[in-house]
């Protein structure tokens, strides 16, 4: 069956890509603290760090979770996958310990992928 087939394609590409996410955030979560120190930053600028993410994950989840329900999921994952790659580029080019904290927000924003 064709559909099946599709269906079945469709299934592993989103798993795929979830998990790709998943492995982003574990890679995250365990270097931030040797990221941070590097930049002069200590205890403190990694709760920061992590307050702002989950900061921006309730205001994500409220706007994602809505965008979802009336545009449907499709839409919702993809600006998802795009917050997210926009914040971890951000982290990825941070040579300060406020733009570190200012790229953690798109990530936390966007992290509504599961």
């Amino acid at each position: 069956n064709m559909e099946s087939a599709k269906s079945k394609v469709a299934i592993r590409i989103c798993f795929l890509a979830v998990m790709i996410d998943y492995i982003g955030v574990s890679m995250m979560r365990t270097l931030l603290p040797f990221y941070a120190t590097s930049m002069g930053g200590g205890a403190t600028l990694v709760g920061a760090l992590e307050t702002s993410y989950g900061c921006g994950q309730v205001v994500g989840a409220l706007v994602l979770g809505r965008l979802s329900d009336l545009q449907g999921r499709r839409l919702a994952l993809l600006c998802s996958f795009a917050g997210s790659a926009i914040g971890y580029s951000m982290a990825g080019l941070a040579t300060t310990p406020s733009f570190l904290l200012l790229s953690r927000l798109p990530v936390g924003l966007a992290k509504q992928t599961v």
